[in-house]
């Protein structure tokens, strides 16, 4: 699952996700940023122990 957090429009954006390797998770945000109005300038990740995320976006 993908939760982004748009702060300064206080919305929530969530996608399930079919597995969590990183060509994944960039894919389904940049889908996300291509189909939506928000242009994101900063990313936070929670990089857990649990994530496979070796991916620079």
């Amino acid at each position: 699952m993908l939760t982004i957090v748009d702060k300064a429009l206080k919305t929530v954006i969530i996608r399930k996700l079919p597995n969590k390797r990183a060509e994944t998770v960039v894919a389904a945000f940049r889908d996300i940023e291509a189909n939506t109005f928000c242009k994101f300038k900063t990313l936070t990740a929670d990089i857990a122990k649990r994530l496979n995320f070796d991916y620079i976006i």
